[in-house]
């Protein structure tokens, strides 16, 4: 966390991009009481990665690329956070 470039995608999603790796973790907050499931979508390029690679994220309910955009599926208990990797396929 204290490497790489910051993006905020909105207030509770924040994103840290090592460049030079093609990677990234994605931190994901929920301040309310009660449980919530965010999906969410982004530009690769908008985050300072490749849109020419594929991409796995570990830790999200589910995930789905097409082309350089990105929806991003995370279910989050109440007062929760997650962290998802983002890493380029071999």
């Amino acid at each position: 966390f204290t490497q790489g470039e910051f993006y905020g995608l909105d207030e509770m999603i924040h994103v840290h991009t090592l460049n030079e790796k093609n990677a990234a973790v994605i931190n994901c907050f929920n301040l309310a009481e009660t449980p919530e499931t965010k999906t969410f979508t982004f530009t690769l390029s908008q985050i300072g990665l490749s849109p020419n690679a594929t991409y796995q994220i570990q830790g999200a309910a589910s995930s789905k690329q097409e082309g350089d955009q990105m929806e991003v599926k995370v279910e989050l208990a109440g007062r929760d956070a997650a962290v998802l990797e983002v890493q380029a396929g071999k």
